[in-house]
């Protein structure tokens, strides 16, 4: 897990190794931001503000549980956009066809 602290300050992305995503998907669903202190290029996180973080840990089961839905709910919700999004250039054309 990646989690930058100088300048992208909230942003996440997964690594590929072992059974991250429980951790990513946590820390994108609280507000990191809050947890910083304002400065003069942004908010920025000491040892005390992410040791005031604290992280719900479930079961090792249930962590693979909750990351294996997140993944396929993204995974169903990207392909569903991509459906959406054909769906909309097919009407175009057909629209096109039909006054041009």
């Amino acid at each position: 897990l990646i989690m930058s602290f100088k300048l992208t300050l909230g942003k996440l992305a997964i690594v590929k190794k072992p059974i991250y995503e429980y951790m990513y998907y946590y820390l994108t669903s609280i507000n990191i931001k809050t947890f910083g202190a304002q400065a003069v290029k942004g908010i920025t996180l000491n040892n005390d503000s992410i040791n005031s973080i604290t992280v719900k840990l479930p079961i090792i089961d249930e962590q693979i549980k909750i990351s294996k839905f997140l993944t396929d709910f993204e995974n169903l919700t990207e392909k569903q956009s991509i459906k959406v999004k054909l769906l909309k250039n097919y009407k175009n054309g057909l629209l096109r066809k039909m006054f041009v």
